[in-house]
């Protein structure tokens, strides 16, 4: 009843060129609500930019900021293809569990909640 209730907004902390694939780390992960992807195989969160393109999209690997091996989101996620440091990330079916899930696991603070 709840799963498309929120958006999380995140913005990403780094960009990384690994192994022949672009990663983008945000400062948000796993640890900090983001745990669907742990717990169901095939789990993929919807995301959006704002970032106006100026180019094609292509696939990332998106991952949280704790180095952990097991703080990565998903390995596909289509956007912009010239997005960077800075910019946003729009992650949306984070709905009743997201905050639930959220620890301060290696010192990053679980996001803040805003009600609109």
């Amino acid at each position: 009843m709840v799963a498309e209730s929120s958006v999380i907004v995140t913005e990403i902390i780094a960009r990384e060129h690994r192994s022949g694939t672009d990663w983008l780390y945000l400062d948000m992960g796993v640890f900090q609500g983001l745990m669907e992807p742990l717990e169901m195989a095939g789990w993929k969160y919807p995301t959006f930019t704002d970032k106006n393109p100026r180019g094609y999209k292509k696939d990332f690997v998106l991952t949280g900021p704790s180095c952990d091996a097991y703080d990565t989101i998903g390995f596909d996620y289509s956007l912009p293809s010239d997005i960077n440091r800075g910019d946003k990330v729009y992650i949306g079916s984070a709905g009743a569990y997201t905050s639930v899930y959220g620890s301060n696991f290696n010192g990053f603070a679980i996001p803040e909640t805003y009600f609109i």
